[in-house]
Parts: structure tokens; C-alpha cells; sequence
């Protein structure tokens, strides 16, 4: 160690040159001799060392099925740990999360905000720990749709009929991701769900 002046010695070294080379606390110890040849090796340091990145995993959002509009709101999660120190920043696509213990949440945000296209969007998150050390290896994707069904070929088996007369309408529908349900409705009256068969939806009234 080198004399600073006075009674301070100091070095500057690699954790690795006093053979700290994994993560964990390493304990160093001083020894200091005087002219005569007097030791004193009593002193000791504790410091620890972080060579891991942060683990980050079990990414998630708030949606049940991850099928979502580009306007739709969704708050966007995933653990974020470290084993030695802190991890102190995680981020979404460059959007900032906030911590609540081992979890990491963005604000209820518009899908819009990382994605806008119709299709699978993939969000990569970026963990930070006190070291510095980075883990951007978890992705999330969700798919993004903004398309409206197709509507085509409605039709019914009678083009005229009384009032009480029984009448089956039907209608070709489909969608790019999937029909949640059909239904038919005459000016504000009650709509009626029509039963699917294939992409064929139809009633009978």
C-alpha cells in the first residue's frame, strides 16, 4: 500500500488481485509492520463482490388472454432479483417501472405506447443492479389487434313472413385472431346472439 502522508496507507486494485473473483463478501485482512519488524494483522475488511447480472423472469400483464387493442390500457410486470446487491433500475422498452419488492410494474399504460401495429408485439426488459451489471434477456409478447371482424353473406330462409312466422337468419363471419360473439338487432331493440357453426353464425326467431 502506498503512504498518502501521515498515518493513511491506500491502494487501488481489482477485487481479483486479493483473489475475490466470485460473488459474495470477501474478507481482507491489513498487515502492517513497523522498523523493528513488529506485524499487527488484526484489522480486517469486508466487501462484497458482484460479478452475477440481475435474474429477471415471470413477465406479465394484467390481461387475461394478452389480446389487446392498441388503446386498450394494461400494466406490464416481471420479477427482477439479485443475490448479491440491489437491483436499483428496470425498464420496459425504455419505459420506467416502479418497484414493490421483487416485483416491477409500469403505470396502466396504452398498448400504444409500445406497440401500435395489428400482430405480436415483444417487449424486452432491461435490469440494472448496483454494480452495474445489465440482464436484457426477458421478453414478454402479446398480440395486438385492431382489425374488426369480416361480415359477409348474411342472408334467411324466407324473404317475407308474418309476424309471428318463424324466419333463420344467418351470416358468414370472421376474424384474424377470433370471434368472441355474433348478434343480430333490428333499430334498439334487444340484440339476439346468433349460434356459430364454423364461421357460419345463425338464429331463428
Amino acid at each position: 500500500m502506498v503512504n498518502l502522508g501521515g498515518n493513511v496507507y491506500s491502494t487501488i486494485n481489482a477485487t481479483t488481485d486479493f483473489g475475490c473473483a466470485v460473488s459474495g463478501v470477501c474478507l481482507l485482512t491489513f498487515a502492517a509492520t513497523d522498523v523493528v519488524g513488529n506485524i499487527n494483522s488484526t484489522a480486517t475488511l469486508a466487501i462484497t463482490v458482484d460479478t452475477d447480472n440481475p435474474a429477471v423472469f415471470a413477465a406479465t400483464t394484467n390481461d387475461a388472454d394478452n389480446i389487446l387493442k392498441s388503446t386498450d390500457s394494461v400494466v406490464i410486470s416481471v420479477n427482477a432479483t439479485d443475490t448479491t446487491t440491489s437491483v436499483v433500475n428496470v425498464t420496459v422498452n425504455g419505459t420506467a417501472m416502479t418497484q414493490s419488492g421483487y416485483i416491477w410494474s409500469t403505470a396502466s399504460l396504452p398498448v400504444s405506447t409500445w406497440c401500435a401495429a395489428t400482430g405480436p408485439c415483444t417487449l424486452t426488459f432491461t435490469a440494472v443492479d448496483e454494480v452495474g451489471h445489465v440482464n436484457n434477456t426477458e421478453t414478454l409478447t402479446f398480440t395486438v389487434d385492431d382489425t374488426v371482424p369480416a361480415v359477409f353473406a348474411q342472408g334467411y330462409n324466407e324473404s317475407t313472413v308474418g309476424m309471428s312466422k318463424e324466419i333463420t337468419i344467418f351470416a358468414n363471419v370472421t376474424d384474424n385472431i377470433g370471434i368472441f360473439n355474433v348478434s343480430a338487432q333490428y333499430a334498439s331493440n334487444t340484440p339476439v346472439v346468433m349460434a356459430a357453426n364454423g364461421d357460419q353464425y345463425s338464429v331463428s326467431t
